[in-house]
């Protein structure tokens, strides 16, 4: 797998998700090749393609109803993130929220 660099650009609260998350675009080139290699695996098992196009983000908060008023948030962007690893996760309940436990990792080089 290559590696790939995702931008993320701004917060967002997402409904029916009910989710914030700093989110960014697929403009790496790499990146929008893995995210195709990944949705054609899923399509080979029989997984149905998401509606939703495909969106980088990192999940903040959960159980919310709206992005609260944030004042100078821009500060923290462009916030530009190289990861070193892709990993597969089992997200389920825990005593504490969701868990995600890992499943397989995949290194990128």
């Amino acid at each position: 797998w290559p590696q790939f660099s995702i931008e993320l650009e701004s917060f967002a609260c997402w409904m029916p998700a009910k989710i914030i998350c700093a989110k960014g675009q697929a403009l790496d080139q790499n990146l929008i090749n893995t995210v195709q290699r990944i949705e054609k695996m899923a399509c080979d098992i029989g997984l149905k393609k998401s509606p939703h196009d495909f969106t980088p983000h990192i999940t903040l908060v959960r159980k919310t109803r709206e992005l609260p008023e944030h004042k100078g948030s821009q500060r923290f962007f462009p916030l530009t993130l190289q990861p070193s690893h892709i990993h597969l996760y089992h997200s389920h309940p825990g005593l504490k929220g969701v868990q995600y436990d890992i499943i397989k990792s995949w290194r990128l080089i």
